[in-house]
């Protein structure tokens, strides 16, 4: 109940203050239309369908402009180390936009070409995005079967193919009030849904009679409403058959399974099949998803492999695709102008809150790390482990592994791989049975595991797996079971359960006591008696 009042809370603020979420916004002729660009590009790749997300404009590039060359001054933020911020000489915040690309080329005039999304915020104002709440631009796409075609634009935002895309995330100001938990749900939602652009809703060809999305209409490259995605956050409804009509009942949740799908997080199998409407009559009235919309009509039954017929299969498939991604955050201000702490502060909540928000949003399934220097060790040199803070405060950095006798908190921490009670200790020798000789065992507590020699029959034990036998019983090693199931044992026999050693012994016959089914020759124990 409380998630419903929080969603009805935040839907309600953003029909006031969003464009995308309720306030109607003028398009140009081109926006409705869905224009797909001409990039000027020398990789052969002509069209790329780069106007993804509430009317997105088209992509703006410069012939020359390739290559990582500017004047525009690059630095951090005295207050946060992980918010980059250039100071814009009239190229990038234009005409109530930002040139993101001009950005990128900033960005990666200083600072290497390791990030995969670049989120660009402007210091001041409200409306840098072309009248919409945020749009994300795609320059590099090499995912088959998604309903995009492959091309690498990257080169004309100063990436060496690293780069994919560029999410203009409008004027600080926009997101002062929502920069707080609980209310951040709008603006990571939002963040989320571009970052999504990269591989979803571009199922534009008809299915079974339908498209599932289309950019040249009034939805611009999100899934249909008259689709049922599980109340998608890249559009769609929930749709549940009332009567002789059709009705949504959801606010956004999150990704669908079909979104997972596409972004390569789970395989085709885990998407049930899912219904779109071919409607006589509808009642839409916003583009997301909402409860209370209706329509009227035939639903029509759509199965992944109705979506391959069309499409193909997804390449990289699941578990080949890329599913960790780093990101930067970028904050535009006015040349000879300095960061201001209120909307580095806002930037940087935000940078932190997107990463939590999309590992949440797939089940811990695609990360995306937004510090520069390190979100996880592998980040950093083999020798190397990326310190966190204490309890995440503080700037992530790669630091050097300790030796023994070291203060640390964590295992990685320390060149042996293992802290104990707070100091490196001794490399353990082994992390499972398994690690061990034919005859050893791995020790477990709070000393360096070591393989050790198995137990005789009568020495102390705490598990079964240190004796020969492979029982321990009461503290001590004892006799092996005779077995482990009754499917150890002859025809007319069960293996008894309890306490002691685990031994054949001849099935019941019927009115004797009994406690399961295996212990009578009926095969049925019922109220303590053999059937």
């Amino acid at each position: 109940m409380k998630n419903w009042i929080l969603w009805l809370t935040i839907a309600a603020i953003s029909t006031i203050v969003s464009p995308a979420f309720g306030k109607k916004t003028k398009l140009t002729a081109e926006q409705e239309a869905g224009v797909v660009k001409k990039c000027s590009s020398s990789h052969g790749i002509r069209k790329n369908r780069v106007k993804l997300s509430k009317g997105f404009k088209k992509t703006r590039v410069r012939r020359g402009a390739r290559g990582r060359s500017t004047s525009m001054k690059v630095s951090l933020s005295k207050w946060h180390k992980d918010v980059v911020v250039i100071e814009d000489d009239g190229s990038i915040i234009q005409d109530g936009d930002m040139d993101t690309c001009a950005a990128a080329r900033a960005y990666f005039s200083k600072f290497p070409d390791d990030r995969h999304f670049l989120f660009v915020f402007g210091q001041d104002g409200k409306s840098l995005a072309k009248g919409y709440e945020a749009y994300y631009q795609s320059y590099r796409n090499e995912v088959k079967g998604i309903g995009r075609s492959t091309y690498d634009h990257s080169s004309e935002c100063g990436s060496n193919g690293v780069l994919l895309g560029l999410a203009n995330m409008n004027g600080t100001k926009k997101w002062a009030p929502f920069a707080v938990p609980l209310l951040d749900l709008w603006p990571t939602g939002v963040i989320a849904h571009e970052i999504g652009h990269q591989w979803v809703s571009y199922l534009d060809k008809e299915v079974k009679g339908i498209r599932l999305s289309t950019p040249n209409n009034r939805y611009r490259s999100h899934w249909q409403p008259l689709v049922d995605t599980d109340a998608s956050i890249m559009y769609g409804n929930n749709w549940i058959k009332l009567g002789k009509k059709f009705v949504t009942t959801s606010l956004p949740s999150g990704y669908s399974n079909l979104d997972k799908y596409l972004m390569g997080l789970i395989p085709a199998s885990q998407v049930k099949p899912f219904i779109a409407i071919n409607a006589t009559s509808e009642k839409i009235k916003k583009h997301y998803a909402l409860p209370g919309q209706s329509a009227k009509g035939e639903s029509v039954k759509i199965t992944m492999k109705d979506i391959q017929a069309v499409y193909g299969k997804r390449v990289p498939a699941y578990g080949q695709a890329t599913t960790s991604f780093r990101a930067a955050a970028v904050l535009i201000v006015p040349k000879g102008a300095k960061a201001k702490r209120g909307a580095s502060r806002i930037v940087n909540y935000l940078r932190k809150a997107i990463a939590r928000k999309i590992k949440a949003s797939t089940g811990g399934k695609l990360e995306v790390g937004t510090s520069l220097n390190c979100d996880k060790d592998a980040h950093c040199k083999a020798t190397e482990f990326c310190n966190k803070g204490f309890l995440g405060i503080g700037k992530n950095q790669c630091k050097k592994k300790r030796g023994r006798k070291k203060t640390c908190l964590r295992d990685n921490h320390c060149q042996s791989n293992r802290c104990v009670v707070g100091f490196c200790g001794k490399a353990n020798q082994c992390q499972q049975n398994s690690d061990c000789k034919s005859g050893q065992y791995c020790s477990k507590g709070i000393g360096q595991k070591k393989c050790k020699q198995k137990k005789k029959k009568g020495r102390l034990c705490t598990r079964s797996v240190q004796c020969e036998t492979g029982r321990c019983a009461l503290g001590r090693c004892a006799n092996a079971h005779g077995c482990k199931s009754t499917k150890d044992c002859k025809s007319g026999q069960y293996c008894s359960k309890g306490l002691g050693k685990k031994t054949c012994k001849s099935k019941k016959s019927r009115g004797k006591a009994c406690i399961h089914k295996a212990q009578c020759k009926s095969n049925r124990c019922a109220w303590g008696r053999c059937k």
